[in-house]
């Protein structure tokens, strides 16, 4: 159904008519060209079949395109558009979004490759849904509705397939799969490797570039959710093991769904922390669709990963004469060494600009170059370990080039803690807002001047449910989900 690379796809017409006609053909578009390019088709079979013979293209090729029909009465008939990619798809290429998080190539055929990270009837055993990855960057979700009887599609991981497929769209997820869906069994036992994460690699937006992805993250305690009964779901929330710093956009929190399709509903918590492995996926019901991505793990064993963390929080504060660092640590045996490291907007790669006494808590960078700067504060052991005790960007007031409403985490409970970037003093008229785009508390109206300012919101009193901070002026709006 879909073409190889370089492989002649017959496209066949059967036309319907009372008149003659004049001209049958083809309108078709490839790669990524406005050019149109007509076809004539050829007729086969007394004057109702027609057919065309395509020169084959490249793998990845995006193509579409239709049959129009002409008769002697010049009336124009079209069928529905056939929309495929040529060949063998790398993952970014069919997963690409529009600016809602939406795929942009909905309803395209598509084939790729990948090996198995999540088998058959790990979470549903009514439907073959899989997963498969390429190297340890690329993931992707494969569906079938229902599970063939003759064990022809279903794997366990570790094969090696090739899978084509529907492009279609769940809850934020982009899938392929059904209405048309093939799956092909080549060997088996290979490795996958897997990526660690932290939770701010996972937040709206930048969490879609993993979506798919067998992943490791390091899980410093539960904080959310009940931990699931015998046959029952959960969705938890864990803090990693990244915490989260003051004046940064760090976030340290993240989702694991639990299915009772695994054996980890049947199983006692862990003890944590613990490293958990999972594939990351989505369940964002409304759009834009960029948050409420969630790790799902296969089963108990991928809760189950030893981990010592090293408790540790990083702070600056911008200064006249330069920027403040703050830290504190746990302990770490046999630490000889703390290094703070510095990369300015326009560098590459950090350098070094202290290296401190182990019991050392603060460092002043007296470097007052008016740019943004990351700093890097981690530790060294005796033996040449190395652990990371913080991040934290700094960007200076005039740097500020736009108007921008950022948070640390967009999953709240009781209360919301955001801050507003202004580059110049004006007017600011916020408000929260429900999904249904009613305004549930003003938060402030008011001049504001050039710079950074925080905002604390009590939101004990709401429900659960998709939220939006909304500026009147500057017409610029903040997703939350707010979780009982």
């Amino acid at each position: 159904m879909i073409p190889f690379a370089d492989q002649q796809d017959t496209v066949w017409a059967t036309v319907k008519h009372e008149v003659p006609l004049k001209e049958v053909k083809i309108i078709a578009s490839s790669y990524d060209s406005s050019v149109i390019d007509t076809y004539n088709m050829s007729n086969i079979s007394g004057d109702t079949l027609f057919r065309y013979v395509m020169n084959g293209r490249g793998d990845g090729c995006r193509f579409e395109c239709y049959v129009e029909v002409v008769d002697s009465l010049d009336r124009v008939v079209q069928s529905s558009p056939h929309k495929f990619f040529w060949g063998i798809t790398p993952m970014p290429k069919y997963k690409e979004n529009d600016s809602l998080g939406r795929p942009r190539y909905l309803n395209y055929l598509t084939r790729t490759t990948g090996i198995v990270t999540v088998g058959t009837g790990a979470f549903t055993t009514t439907q073959n849904i899989i997963n498969i990855q390429q190297n340890y960057i690329l993931g992707a979700v494969w569906k079938n509705d229902s599970i063939k009887s003759d064990g022809s599609e279903t794997v366990v991981p570790s094969d090696s397939v090739v899978v084509e497929g529907t492009i279609t769209f769940y809850n934020g997820q982009t899938r392929i799969g059904n209405p048309y869906s093939k799956l092909t069994k080549f060997t088996t036992g290979h490795y996958v490797d897997t990526i660690l994460l932290t939770a701010d690699h996972l937040k709206d937006t930048v969490g879609d570039k993993y979506e798919g992805l067998l992943l490791k993250i390091n899980a410093a305690r539960r904080i959310g959710g009940t931990w699931p009964t015998s046959g029952s779901n959960s969705l938890l929330v864990f803090k990693d093991t990244t915490f989260t710093k003051n004046g940064t956009k760090a976030i340290d929190t993240f989702l694991v769904w639990v299915d009772s399709d695994t054996d980890i509903d049947d199983s006692p918590e862990p003890t944590w922390p613990k490293q958990i492995i999972g594939i990351l996926t989505q369940y964002d019901t409304s759009e834009p669709y960029w948050s409420m991505y969630e790790v799902y793990p296969r089963s108990i064993n991928d809760l189950l990963t030893e981990l010592g963390i090293n408790e540790s929080s990083l702070s600056a504060t911008l200064q006249k004469d330069g920027v403040l660092l703050r830290w504190n640590f746990t302990d770490v045996e046999n630490t000889s060494l703390i290094r703070v490291q510095r990369k300015k907007d326009d560098e590459k790669f950090y350098s070094i600009v202290a290296e401190l006494k182990p019991d050392q808590r603060t460092f002043k960078d007296t470097d007052i170059e008016n740019k943004s700067r990351e700093y890097r504060v981690i530790g060294i052991t005796k033996d040449g370990k190395v652990f990371e005790i913080g991040r934290i960007t700094i960007v200076p007031k005039n740097s500020i080039k736009e108007f921008n409403i950022s948070i640390n985490n967009n999953l709240v409970k009781d209360n919301i803690d955001f801050e507003l970037a202004l580059p110049s003093r004006g007017q600011i008229d916020l408000g929260l807002y429900n999904s249904s785009g009613a305004l549930v508390k003003n938060i402030f109206s008011g001049i504001i001047d050039k710079g950074y300012t925080r905002f604390f919101i009590d939101i004990k009193d709401l429900p659960s449910g998709v939220y939006f901070i909304k500026e009147k002026k500057n017409n610029r709006s903040l997703k939350l989900n707010i979780v009982k």
